[in-house]
């Protein structure tokens, strides 16, 4: 079982200890995800190029060194690990996405159904995708900015 959660997250909620289960903790994740968190919807309510710095965020996933290592501790424990693999974040979309997204890949699995894979998250996700979309509405785009631009 491969664990892409950082340790605060695995220690809030850890995983339920099975007999003959090999644990891997390979944090796909720098620094302290609540805090960024609040800093992305603090950029995102009050930038309007939000989007684009999603995208960039969603690049480091596989562009930053130290998240690399993670990838490859997760890809080379599913590539050598006889049986099946289980691996997972908290809310099972950005990071256990982008990671099963590359497993796929390494497999030689299409990109076109990759991208269908990775998109039923959306589906999957509506209720709590649904309740972000709500609180960005109900902030609104206030008067001044936020601390990440400092403004």
């Amino acid at each position: 079982m491969v664990d892409l959660r950082l340790p605060n997250e695995a220690g809030q909620n850890p995983d339920v200890k099975l007999s003959g289960v090999q644990y891997v903790a390979a944090p796909l994740f720098v620094g302290d995800l609540k805090m960024e968190s609040d800093a992305l919807r603090d950029y995102v309510i009050h930038h309007e190029d939000g989007p684009e710095h999603i995208r960039r965020g969603y690049q480091d996933l596989v562009a930053k060194p130290e998240l690399q290592e993670s990838l490859r501790q997760f890809l080379v424990t599913a590539v050598n690990t006889p049986g099946a693999v289980m691996f997972h974040c908290s809310a099972g979309k950005d990071r256990t996405g982008t990671a099963a997204a590359l497993l796929l890949g390494a497999l030689g699995v299409p990109r076109d159904v990759i991208r269908r894979d990775y998109l039923l998250s959306n589906h999957e996700q509506a209720a709590v995708i649904n309740q972000t979309l709500v609180a960005f509405a109900r902030w609104g785009r206030p008067g001044g900015c936020c601390k990440t631009c400092g403004t």
